[in-house]
């Protein structure tokens, strides 16, 4: 196997460390997982959830109504802020999820990049650019004659963060300087 790839294991837990720069007092904090999200997610939230002192809550959906369901028991336990864990069925509910977050009065995390320009708070994840980049020089490689199996399985050495400030304005978040600094991307 050779290749790029686009998982990063503690991905999420750095999302989770954001998310408690923006809400430092916060004890309790939601996951939407897509029913069809790798079965590492899950477990990957969990242990970062418990290190960083957060009592997390897993609402597991697929369906439309399921997600609607979830940001309504999410509002209902008091949490205001969500990580969405995206699988097969997300990507094109991406603009549903973001505006049901923001009518429940939720910030949410992503790991992509659509997702906060549909509305999310924040994304952060492996820059893709940089990925198709490096792509293209495997393709190289084994168009010279590289054998596949001889090129190792590339990690993700670039990462965006993206934030959404008309949705933090929305929300009434004030985004810390020291996370803005961090940002490669500001959506105002």
């Amino acid at each position: 196997m050779t290749g790029i790839s686009f998982q990063v294991p503690t991905i999420n837990g750095r999302r989770l460390q954001i998310m408690r720069a923006i809400f430092p007092a916060a004890v309790r904090v939601g996951l939407l997982l897509d029913a069809t999200a790798p079965g590492t997610a899950l477990t990957e939230h969990e242990e970062a959830a418990r290190t960083l002192g957060f009592t997390i809550q897993v609402i597991v959906a697929k369906e439309p109504s399921e997600i609607e369901a979830a940001f309504a028991t999410f509002r209902s336990a008091g949490i205001t802020s969500v990580s969405v864990a995206i699988g097969g069925s997300f990507p094109a509910r991406f603009p549903q999820i973001a505006s049901l977050a923001l009518a429940s009065g939720i910030a949410t995390s992503w790991g992509a990049p659509d997702a906060v320009r549909a509305g999310g708070l924040l994304a952060l994840g492996p820059d893709q650019i940089d990925l198709y980049r490096r792509s293209a020089g495997y393709v190289d490689k084994i168009l010279k004659g590289a054998k596949p199996g001889e090129l190792p399985l590339a990690q993700p050495e670039k990462f965006d963060l993206i934030l959404n400030l008309k949705t933090a304005a929305a929300l009434g978040i004030r985004i810390p300087d020291a996370v803005l600094a961090q940002a490669t991307e500001v959506i105002r």
